[in-house]
């Protein structure tokens, strides 16, 4: 059965790095998306939520995203084929992601198709709080916020132990004065919060439009993704075994 794996939040999950700046990922019997409730060969980009094609390196465009040197990494470690379904969309908050917003429930709906086809929904891939880094209070109450989507989430897919990857924003970048404190959340969420883990954005660098990750640092990104979810469902296999032995 194919292994999905959700890709949601705002634009560098999405994905903005330049296409033709890093080599392609091609894998076609192997690595899929979802497009139209059907799997097709994965292609970049992925999760297009904007213009797609622009004269000018500097414009916002849709492009390469962490998820498919994640894709990657996963078929080098394991068998089978994996899957991506795309939900992320750009400049997008938090409070857009909540039970009963359209993003959510658009994430909600896709990731049930794809399980209809048949494939198992393995996890999520989440980068998202830059717009949430604006104001001191929104920065406070974003790990609250995605604490409850992310319960919410697997409560309805009935997996209580859906692994969720955060990526870290990037700080000390002048759009952004509080991606620390959104930080911070999120690694106070993932001690709180069972099955979830944390990706380092530590070396990031930032594309010609001066907002996004590069190709570059998506493409090594994903490979941090694919080792933190590793040793999310590490973890969680030796606290069933401990679970066991307690027994």
């Amino acid at each position: 059965m194919l292994k999905a794996f959700i890709m949601a939040g705002q634009s560098n999950m999405a994905g903005r790095g330049i296409i033709g700046d890093v080599p392609p990922i091609e894998h076609e019997r192997r690595i899929f998306m979802l497009r139209n409730g059907n799997w097709r060969p994965m292609s970049e980009p992925i999760n297009p939520d904007t213009a797609i094609y622009v004269d000018d390196r500097t414009k916002i465009r849709s492009g390469i995203s962490p998820a498919a040197s994640f894709a990657k990494a996963w078929t080098e470690d394991n068998e089978g084929s994996i899957g991506l379904i795309p939900c992320a969309y750009g400049g997008s908050s938090v409070d857009q992601w909540q039970p009963g917003t359209v993003l959510y429930d658009n994430m909600l709906q896709l990731a049930r198709l794809a399980a209809r086809s048949p494939a198992e929904i393995c996890g999520v891939l989440w980068h998202q709080g830059e717009n949430d880094s604006l104001t001191l209070e929104d920065a406070l109450s974003h790990k609250s916020k995605l604490e409850h989507m992310i319960s919410a989430l697997r409560t309805e897919l009935a997996n209580p132990a859906l692994p969720f990857i955060m990526g870290e924003l990037a700080e000390n970048h002048d759009m952004w004065p509080y991606t620390a404190v959104v930080n911070k959340g999120m690694h106070a969420l993932c001690a709180e919060t069972g099955f979830a883990g944390i990706a380092s954005s530590s070396g990031y660098s930032i594309g010609p439009d001066r907002l996004h990750f590069t190709a570059e640092f998506c493409r090594e990104f994903g490979k941090r993704y694919y080792s933190v979810y590793k040793a999310v469902l590490e973890d969680a296999a030796k606290q069933r075994s401990v679970d066991c032995n307690a027994m």
